[in-house]
């Protein structure tokens, strides 16, 4: 019979977050990117309009920013750090790149291998001791 480790111990475990980024439409390229560079597993795209009443768009100035990008990935809780300091640096690029971004736990998957998939761990990745 084959020695069997469960997975726990012969790799590094990080709980897993997936993060919602909301921003106005055309910005939503940069974020994917800047998933991207912070390992997230994906982006996805989804189209979002703004639910503020139009009267309230015109006093604030931006009339155009009904329409929303709606960015989603999942990323390792030890990665999350340095992709909210990416996140926040783009917001602070003008106006027109302001948005919101969080996070929700993931408390469980459905197996080792979609962990694996869902974190981006690599083969190589063991268990530091």
């Amino acid at each position: 019979m084959a020695d069997f480790t469960p997975y726990d111990q012969s790799h590094r475990v990080s709980p897993l977050l997936l993060v919602f980024t909301i921003v106005n439409a055309g910005q939503g390229e940069a974020i994917a990117n800047i998933y991207k560079k912070a390992e997230a597993y994906a982006a996805y795209f989804l189209n979002g309009k703004g639910t503020a009443p139009n009267n309230l768009y015109a006093v604030l100035g931006s009339a155009g920013a009904l329409k929303k990008d709606v960015i989603l990935g999942v990323i390792k809780t030890d990665r999350w750090e340095s992709l909210r300091q990416a996140i926040d640096a783009r917001f602070a690029v003008s106006k027109l790149a302001k948005g919101v971004s969080f996070t929700v736990p993931l408390d469980s998957v459905a197996g080792v291998s979609i962990y694996k998939m869902l974190s981006n761990t690599r083969y190589f990745e063991k268990a530091q001791k």
